[in-house]
């Protein structure tokens, strides 16, 4: 039994989306099967009723995304181990690595700078597809292929970088179409929106993320915050599922990224981040506990309850642990922005660029770690 969870995506073919039956869905076993069968198992595709065609379906295919989910279990049975302490956390460690290697070694095109899938008989799907952000989603990319496929695909205007960007196919693509209906063949996704934020957060892309924040919100404040499921990725229009869950949680997420604040609790940290824009005011609760950035005349305050913890130049995103202590400072904003940051009466001044994190420290800043940020893209330079 299985269902592709891309409705409709040309690069399956003319294969099934949702499956029944307890054996693959090959070409000679679908058109084994009796049309009445295929009807009462909600099978999508039909018979073509005019010509002898032959059914062209790539499954069963060697997957992008089952290697990753795999390669994420094991993450977590690592993680799961270690917290029992059982001794199998560096035997799980292992085997997410090796499935790492195996996407790198069998998926992964150098020269083209992406994952393709594999049909049934091992040939490569020479479809260009988002699925490679989703791969990030799940952490199995390293370093390196997630900075060349952002560089060259994600902001590449041609492929995923449209007006509304997130195609499900690069626009450019021969098996791309802008189909309005619930289709994975083109329209940006709402889910592509919120798999979009653990995957860039993933790798350091933290510049790219408001980027694609700033052109959600835009898009739904453009449709009359109806929340479509999908998007033009030229217009921006909807017509499909409206009011739809992943499209109002990402929302919430892109805004508590860029004018909010984000409980990351799995590393015991707030993220408090403030562009540059109008004054607001954004409360995070979590228990009895609240966490407040206000933002007014270029600057914004962090408080937990009602003692201040700092104080700092918008356009940035400071880091604290739960009880306020000022850990690092993150460039969230696609343009270096010089800072001010003031803790317990201290001041603390630095220039932050795009994708890199600081610690200041008392003595002088600490540059500690930095993703490269390639906006806009430009297809000549190297």
């Amino acid at each position: 039994m299985g269902d592709t969870g891309e409705d409709h995506c040309t690069k399956f073919g003319d294969s099934y989306h949702f499956w029944s039956f307890d054996f693959p869905p090959t070409p000679e076993r679908v058109t084994s099967l009796q049309l009445a069968a295929l009807k009462r198992q909600k099978v999508t595709w039909q018979p073509d009723s005019s010509a002898d065609r032959k059914l062209e379906s790539p499954m069963p295919v060697e997957s992008m995304d089952i290697m990753s989910y795999s390669y994420a279990n094991r993450r977590t049975l690592a993680a799961i181990s270690k917290i029992l302490g059982n001794g199998r956390e560096a035997h799980w460690t292992g085997q997410a690595a090796k499935v790492s290697a195996k996407i790198k070694d069998h998926l992964w095109i150098p020269e083209k700078k992406a994952c393709f899938d594999h049909d049934r008989n091992g040939k490569i799907i020479e479809i260009l597809v988002h699925n490679n952000l989703r791969c990030m989603y799940f952490g199995s990319f390293d370093q390196e292929m997630a900075d060349q496929f952002v560089r060259h695909h994600l902001l590449n205007p041609k492929e995923f970088w449209t007006p509304v960007p997130l195609p499900s196919i690069a626009a450019n693509d021969p098996k791309f179409r802008n189909v309005p209906g619930n289709d994975w063949s083109g329209q940006s996704q709402g889910l592509t929106f919120q798999r979009a934020i653990r995957a860039l957060e993933n790798y350091g892309h933290y510049a790219e993320l408001s980027l694609i924040g700033t052109k959600l919100l835009e898009t739904i404040q453009q449709d009359k915050l109806i929340f479509g499921q999908q998007y033009d990725p030229f217009t921006g229009a909807t017509k499909n599922r409206t009011g739809y869950g992943p499209t109002i949680l990402s929302a919430l997420e892109y805004i508590s990224r860029m004018q909010g604040v984000h409980l990351n609790l799995i590393n015991d940290q707030v993220w408090w981040s403030a562009l540059e824009g109008e004054d607001f005011t954004y409360t995070q609760r979590w228990g009895d506990r609240t966490w407040t950035v206000t933002a007014t005349k270029g600057r914004f305050t962090a408080s937990i309850g009602d003692k201040e913890v700092f104080s700092c130049v918008r356009g940035v995103r400071v880091v604290t642990d739960l009880a306020g202590n000022v850990c690092e400072v993150v460039g969230i904003a696609p343009e270096p922005h010089s800072v001010v940051l003031q803790i317990a009466g201290v001041r603390h001044e630095l220039t932050v660029k795009p994708n890199q994190v600081w610690r200041p420290d008392a003595a002088k800043p600490v540059l500690l770690r930095a993703a490269p940020f390639d906006y806009p893209y430009q297809e000549n330079a190297k």
